[in-house]
């Protein structure tokens, strides 16, 4: 029997060292004995004890090491490190006096200088630019290490003229100044506006209470009845909801009515994409929203689309309940596929044509899960609505503000965007961030009464 034959591989232990300046990781071997120098893309020491590289991606593979009497090991190579995710980018609208639109973009990580008609940030968190037209298009943000997102933007200039609380006429505008002041006394980061639309309100009410395609513009729920309701005929396809009277509808459309902190939500600019993963599944919780995967969904259809993903979730607990119980939340079939359609878009109508409706467009856009729905429709919200100026919940349901006026309205329930805007403020209240950033824009009219629209008895 031989002695003294070396028959055994080499023991090797791996190092890395992470370089943040090049984004780049050495890789190190580490011997228990001498190599023999097979690696082209790998650096010998001279002792014959070490390897090193340059690692430029993350992954894992294996490679063959040898010893001078070759002797082989196999070494797994992993790296992680690298920063290869792109930046999560939020978007924050201002709307300013002069009737231009200053556009921020919030970075959650440093970004490179690489958009010249953008301001970057002395920190590099954020890049500013101020518009003053019409803006919907997407554009590259880069990291500093060149990861790259696309960023949706979205900029609506209103055909009337937007303004401060401090220059609110009061005896033009009775019952707003005070109230609205108060507010922001209490919520400083709050950016208040007034949009002076220029519209009649006499006229605006007579528009809102029109028939339009066979159905009522503005309709009510039959849990309400006596002044709320005008008529006696049941509309919408599951025949519980009764055309609201004129009464209801300048109660509701009367924003004298809804400036107390739970109600005012309805006003506020859909337009940000800000909100965190804790905070979403805290307004989640209890619905059949919560699971990672629809949540992972909410999200990044507000990064990508541009709007806020706490609309997103009052949206679709409007539409389909807390519970899901809703229509088009995968109680369909169409064409033998389980549909979802979680925005009712196309749903309309009062018969089962409406639900047929909104379950061809699903079926057409292959919204076969609850994550396909949340994304696209996010993308219908935004470029039919909000890109075009109807940035509120109030704006959706009354179109105040895009040509032509009072058509392309999002809803019929007269209560909708003032309950959703409720569901909105609950859930930031529940998440602790009432005094973030929010910006608000509050429409008055010519000719509006000299007190608030009473509500209807």
């Amino acid at each position: 029997m031989l002695h003294g034959i070396d028959n055994t591989p080499p023991i090797i232990k791996m190092e890395y060292k992470y370089d943040k300046t090049t984004n780049m990781v050495t890789g190190i071997m580490h011997s228990n004995e001498k190599l023999k120098d097979t690696k082209v893309s790998w650096t010998l020491s001279e002792d014959g004890l070490t390897y090193t590289t340059t690692l430029k991606s993350n992954g894992s593979y294996t490679t063959t090491v040898e010893d001078l009497f070759g002797n082989k090991s196999e070494v797994l190579i992993s790296v992680n490190q690298i920063d290869d995710k792109a930046p999560e980018i939020t978007m924050e609208y201002i709307y300013n006096n002069d009737n231009t639109v200053t556009a921020i973009m919030h970075s959650n990580e440093i970004l490179g200088d690489t958009k010249p008609s953008w301001t970057l940030s002395s920190d590099k968190l954020s890049y500013t630019k101020i518009f003053n037209s019409n803006q919907y298009y997407t554009t590259p943000v880069h990291d500093i290490y060149g990861n790259e997102t696309i960023v949706r933007i979205s900029v609506k200039i209103y055909d009337g003229t937007i303004g401060d609380i401090s220059g609110l006429n009061e005896s033009k505008y009775s019952g707003l100044k005070e109230k609205l002041q108060s507010l922001k006394n209490k919520y400083q980061n709050w950016n208040i506006k007034i949009l002076y639309t220029g519209l009649d309100w006499n006229t605006v009410i007579e528009n809102e209470d029109a028939i339009s395609g066979g159905a009522p513009k503005s309709l009510i729920q039959d849990t309400y009845s006596g002044g709320w309701i005008k008529g006696t005929q049941r509309y919408d396809v599951s025949q519980a909801w009764f055309r609201a009277s004129k009464a209801a509808i300048k109660y509701m459309m009367d924003p004298r009515n809804s400036l107390s902190e739970e109600w005012i939500f309805q006003f506020q600019d859909l337009s940000s994409s800000a909100g965190e993963r804790n905070e979403i599944k805290k307004m989640v919780t209890g619905t059949f929203l919560d699971k990672d995967s629809i949540i992972d969904a909410i999200l990044k259809a507000a990064r990508v689309q541009g709007v806020s993903p706490f609309h997103i979730v009052s949206r679709i607990k409007q539409e389909q309940g807390a519970d899901g119980s809703g229509a088009m939340n995968g109680h369909y079939q169409y064409l033998g596929k389980t549909i979802y359609n979680l925005y009712n878009i196309d749903v309309s109508g009062n018969t089962s044509l409406g639900l047929l409706a909104g379950a061809r467009y699903a079926f057409e856009r292959e919204w076969y899960t609850p994550e396909a729905s949340i994304i696209g429709g996010a993308e219908f919200l935004v470029k039919n609505y909000i890109a075009v100026g109807q940035s509120t919940l109030y704006f959706q349901k009354y179109n105040v503000v895009s040509k032509p006026l009072y058509e392309h309205q999002y809803m019929q329930n007269i209560r909708a965007a003032n309950d959703e805007g409720n569901i909105i403020y609950n859930a930031y209240k529940k998440c602790d961030i009432l005094n973030s950033h929010f910006e608000f824009i509050i429409p008055v009219y010519e000719n509006m009464p000299a007190n608030p629209c009473s509500r209807p008895q």
